[in-house]
């Protein structure tokens, strides 16, 4: 197996699942001040795998279609089950809590608070929990996670005809495995505590994560490129 195609594709995963997660990380030009925040976005380039290590075997499923618009044709590709297969598809999901240790002392930690804590809560969400019924535009589309109801909507002239079509992440009983915690002593130079919106959370350089969260990758005997990795984190830019 090419060993760069598995990291790169848990790097893109990362970027992708920091928009469902209980928190985000807010890309920073630096970790200084705290005035008013500034939310940013970045795209984090591609990083190739070292080519001594071995990542275990596994592939995404994937469907591959296409739209027109304005006369131009455009193709994609989409995790899951072509819909008009009338089968699902379930990823296996790893949820790895991310614990920030700031050299000043301060602590956040996704697994403080119990059962009311991030990553207690995240587990009990739509994103896995399947008993919400979802109406779109008046038209009931399952009950069902929310991400599969968001793509069943999206597909729904095909679906509706094919009921049996289902995008699925492994919920808390089937195909789910909350990994140990990984925790990041922060050093001083690369995060610090700041309240930008009236409570302190913790302010962590990107390029300091995403290295972190890279090594972690490269290091696991477990993760691979059949499924989903999401990093927790709590109140951390």
């Amino acid at each position: 197996m090419n060993s760069k195609r598995p990291l790169i594709f848990h790097l893109l995963v990362f970027c992708a699942v920091c928009t469902i997660v209980s928190t985000i990380a807010v890309a920073q030009d630096n970790v200084s001040g705290t005035g008013s925040a500034v939310p940013r976005l970045a795209i984090r380039p591609p990083k190739p795998g070292p080519s001594n290590v071995q990542f275990p075997s596994g592939v995404l499923p994937e469907w591959n279609g296409s739209f027109t618009y304005n006369g131009t044709q455009y193709p994609y590709v989409m995790v899951g089950a072509d819909p008009s297969s009338n089968q699902g598809a379930l990823v296996t999901t790893w949820i790895i809590p991310v614990k920030i240790v700031l050299s000043t002392g301060q602590t956040f930690d996704p697994l403080s608070g119990g059962p009311f804590s991030p990553l207690a809560r995240t587990v009990l969400s739509p994103i896995f929990d399947s008993s919400t019924t979802y109406v779109q535009g008046g038209v009931d589309v399952g009950t069902t996670q929310y991400l599969d109801a968001f793509q069943r909507a999206n597909f729904w002239s095909i679906v509706s005809n094919n009921p049996n079509s289902h995008l699925l992440l492994g919920g808390p009983s089937s195909h789910i495995a909350i990994l140990p915690e990984l925790t990041l002593n922060v050093p001083a130079n690369e995060g610090q505590v700041g309240d930008p919106f009236g409570h302190q959370v913790a302010e962590v350089d990107i390029n300091y994560f995403d290295n972190q969260l890279s090594n972690y990758l490269t290091q696991s005997g477990v993760i691979n490129p059949a499924g989903l990795p999401i990093f927790e984190t709590t109140n951390t830019y």
